[in-house]
């Protein structure tokens, strides 16, 4: 897009300096110095014209390949960097002209946050980065918009899943998930992390809040909803986290980056038919057209569900969802790949 728009700006400018030299037509002008100044009105419009040739072509790289193709083309490391997500605060520009990330991870910590206006030159600056490298691939750029575009001063914050949850309308629940996508769309921050659809039953998980229920029925109702709004204003979705979190027995809790947890990403105990129902629900949410799926922190029956590609309990296999027009891409962290392999050596 950024191309396409320098090159019209270019032949655009190349007309107006055409034009100009067309009306030139000073009296105290001697005939030579038309004639050069005319000469160089043509060197300048070819200049132009060339360079707009180059973007043009630049531009069309990849025009009439397949997914598939494009990443046949690309080198190994390459191929690497489009499954790295960057956080905004290590990922400056010059790393993504230099390696193509395939997305970023927004954060901001100062309140208010930057306004809307702010975010699309961030934003922008890190696709004209991407754009600039060998890969030339687009990034996508991701916010955790779980309740609204938070980080972004002036958006709308509405309740937390909890209270969504309690209210149980679907058609406020849609039309709240399209009123964030607008403003995510608007802030250009096209990659939602949410909605979290897993069940809670347990109140002393630090995150019970981010839950529409204790009940995987209702869990599967309001996310839809939501998920319908979101889709509606042409965002990426990722329900979360892949999954049945809301059965991690406490005491269980991760201890790792100097934090002993008590139940946050401890070990979850369903029974075979709550792993079919939580199943379902993401089953569900990629039926409605959710384009990714984020792993979860925690372990089931004791297995990291970042290393758990294979399991008795998981007789429907994630690797078995296709929607007929898409393949998901499934979201994991760096971090918790370290911490599974650390975990499993130790």
């Amino acid at each position: 897009m950024k191309k396409t728009k320098l090159t019209a700006l270019l032949l655009a400018g190349a007309l107006v300096l055409t034009s100009c030299q067309q009306t030139v037509t000073e009296e105290s002008e001697s005939l030579a110095e038309s004639a050069e100044v005319s000469e160089a009105s043509e060197a300048e419009t070819s200049s132009e014209e060339t360079e707009a040739s180059v973007l043009e072509v630049d531009l069309a790289d990849y025009t009439g390949m397949s997914a598939e193709e494009i990443v046949a083309s690309l080198t190994l490391e390459q191929k690497a960097a489009q499954m790295v997500q960057g956080a905004l605060y290590n990922l400056d520009y010059n790393d993504m002209s230099e390696q193509c990330y395939g997305s970023v991870l927004s954060h901001y910590d100062i309140v208010p946050g930057p306004s809307v206006e702010d975010w699309r030159e961030i934003t922008d600056a890190y696709q004209d980065a991407a754009l600039s490298a060998p890969a030339g691939i687009p990034m996508l750029y991701g916010n955790d918009s779980v309740h609204g575009v938070n980080f972004t001063g002036g958006c709308v914050i509405f309740p937390q899943n909890i209270n969504i949850g309690a209210a149980r309308d679907t058609e406020l629940t849609e039309t709240y998930g399209a009123i964030v996508a607008s403003e995510m769309i608007h802030a250009a921050q096209i990659f939602n992390f949410a909605p979290v659809v897993n069940n809670c039953l347990d109140p002393r998980w630090g995150r019970a809040y981010e839950c529409y229920s204790s009940e995987n029925s209702i869990c599967d109702e309001m996310a839809a909803a939501f998920i319908t709004g979101q889709l509606s204003e042409g965002v990426i979705v990722c329900p979360k986290h892949f999954f049945a979190e809301g059965y991690v027995v406490y005491g269980t809790g991760e201890n790792s980056d100097g934090v002993n947890r008590l139940i946050d990403r401890g070990d979850s105990h369903p029974t075979q038919e709550q792993i079919d129902e939580c199943l379902a629900v993401y089953q569900h949410m990629i039926e409605l057209g959710a384009q990714t799926i984020m792993v979860s922190h925690t372990s089931l029956w004791g297995t990291k569900m970042h290393e758990n590609a294979d399991s008795q309990l998981m007789p429907a296999s994630i690797c078995s969802w296709r929607h007929p027009t898409m393949k998901q891409h499934v979201s994991a962290s760096w971090k918790l790949l370290r911490t599974a392999t650390s975990l499993r050596s130790a």
